[in-house]
């Protein structure tokens, strides 16, 4: 479980448009309301900015994503203030300590505690108890802190736009209306859609190491299982997935023959309509 009080929501373009759900959660989220301006080449291959695509066009490009409309080239974006010092902190528990009431507790409360704290909860194999203590940095010491890097590490690192990670991933997306019932966390168990009506956003993520086809498959097939089983406890009609994911098994438009049917199942998902 990760807690951090007062972080900032943008991280790249792509932060502009995501969940994240993130640093200063409370406050700007999502980052797509402090977008001021765009500019956009369309499919004429014209540059366009926010006065010459139009109030319309630039509504939909904020919370829909500019896919759809054209190649964004950049973004004008309104700052917010940080704080001088945050405090973040870590926690570590296994099953055997009351994880999963923990977990439970967490649905009721996360969305309720005061706009400052932002309070997120990964599950994953820790490999026995651990514990951390709060610690004071600076913001954007905070941002490495999240984004994974050792305490120390020169800030020089954000500047470096290849990730130091080699690793392959698949990841999905749910996002989770009604709290889930203890039993079910069990192991035997803008045109922005997603401001109102959900409690989180639950992010699937494996990992690997080793670029092998036997080995791919067996993690992709092992997140769709989990996929499959979160089924009943998330949301339905359509069940919903945070766009910027990019989670292939919801759709893809092949090069030379797009199909409406195939675009609108995969809209319907990430934009609710």
């Amino acid at each position: 479980m990760d807690s951090l009080p007062d972080m900032s929501n943008c991280r790249g373009w792509w932060a502009l448009q995501w969940r994240r759900v993130w640093h200063l959660v409370k406050e700007v989220w999502p980052g797509c309301d402090n977008i001021l301006d765009a500019y956009l080449i369309d499919v004429n291959g014209r540059i366009l900015n926010r006065e010459s695509m139009g109030e319309s066009l630039f509504w939909a490009i904020r919370g829909g994503g500019g896919a759809s409309f054209g190649i964004i080239v950049s973004w004008k974006i309104k700052l917010v203030r940080v704080p001088p010092t945050v405090t973040v902190f870590t926690i570590h528990k296994t099953l055997e300590q009351g994880a999963t009431k923990l977990v439970h507790r967490w649905q009721y409360v996360a969305d309720q505690l005061h706009e400052d704290i932002f309070i997120r909860v990964i599950i994953q194999d820790v490999g026995g108890q651990s514990s951390g203590d709060c610690t004071e940095m600076t913001w954007i010491e905070s941002v490495l802190y999240f984004a994974g890097f050792p305490r120390g590490n020169s800030l020089d690192v954000l500047l470096n736009r290849t990730h130091p990670d080699r690793s392959y991933f698949k990841a999905k997306s749910d996002y989770v209306k009604e709290p889930i019932p203890e039993v079910g966390l069990e192991e035997s168990e803008l045109p922005f859609p997603h401001r109102k009506g959900n409690l989180y956003n639950i992010q699937y993520l494996v990992k690997w190491e080793v670029n092998e086809a036997k080995i791919s498959n067996k993690h992709v097939h092992w997140i769709r299982m989990l996929y499959q089983y979160m089924r009943p406890f998330v949301s339905k009609s359509p069940r919903a997935a945070y766009l910027n994911y990019r989670d292939l098994d919801l759709g893809i438009n092949n090069q030379d023959n797009a199909k409406l049917l195939t675009s609108l199942g995969l809209g319907y998902k990430v934009l609710q309509g």
